[in-house]
């Protein structure tokens, strides 16, 4: 019996897309510790007080995976298109003279 080698491929992730995943990672555990945190706080509070505050980290979880979402398309299509990274342009672009 043959073992086949799992081929995992290797991606570089930019440093911004890992401080987005890691904000998400704490919002998502946040979100999940929340209404153990509000009910520890006060015992007496109600469902609509921590769902309220559940629905505005809900809001903020959806907009940074739109966000991550967003890079990493954008930085496949540039690099599908055989641009340079957005690095070694601006860099080009701060190396020009007015007069160029």
């Amino acid at each position: 019996m043959k073992t086949q080698n799992l081929i995992i491929p290797r991606w570089k992730i930019s440093p911004i897309v890992g401080k987005v995943v890691l904000m998400l990672a704490i919002a998502v555990i946040t979100l999940i510790l929340s209404p153990l945190l509000i009910r520890a706080l006060d015992e007496y509070a109600g469902l609509l007080d921590a769902g309220v505050w559940q629905l505005l980290l809900f809001t903020c979880i959806s907009f940074l995976t739109m966000l991550s979402l967003s890079l990493l398309v954008f930085n496949s299509l540039i690099s599908l298109a055989g641009l340079p990274t957005i690095n070694m342009m601006v860099s080009q672009f701060k190396m020009f003279n007015s007069w160029q």
